[in-house]
């Protein structure tokens, strides 16, 4: 397992232990079908529940929610998502201050090149070459 070392502002150096590749494509599968089966439990009490424009609007409230799972999760619980939180992975700052929205924000958009356009390819090629595991949404 690698592990990478980062240097706080008081100069101790921290030490974290990288997460594998493969535990990064469990935490998001684990996310994935946590979200795919909450919105469709969702989209049967709104379809039943709803009619018309309320329908449309509830359908747009479910597309929202697809669209800013991972966004919202990391901002709220500190880098994590549900995935994460199970596989005890957390989304850290290499130059050792705390993550902020703007570092999460970068994270997900690229997201969907990194993941979502190439099915994971470049994350996965991107990862397993960067002496840091980083995918493009890290680095950036």
């Amino acid at each position: 397992m690698k592990n990478i070392e980062i240097k706080t502002t008081q100069n101790v150096v921290l030490q974290y232990e990288l997460a594998d590749l493969r535990d990064r494509i469990l935490a998001f599968l684990i996310d994935f079908s946590t979200l795919v089966f909450g919105l469709g439990l969702l989209i049967t009490f709104i379809s039943s529940a709803f009619t018309g424009t309320a329908l449309e609007l509830m359908m747009f409230l479910v597309i929202c929610i697809f669209i800013f799972y991972s966004l919202a999760f990391e901002v709220l619980n500190n880098g994590q998502s549900l995935g994460k939180m199970a596989l005890r992975i957390q989304v850290i700052k290499i130059t050792s201050g705390k993550a902020n929205f703007t570092d999460y924000a970068g994270r997900w958009v690229f997201r969907l090149v990194d993941i979502y356009f190439s099915f994971g390819g470049i994350a996965s090629v991107m990862i397993a070459s960067s002496s840091k595991g980083q995918r493009i949404g890290d680095i950036v």
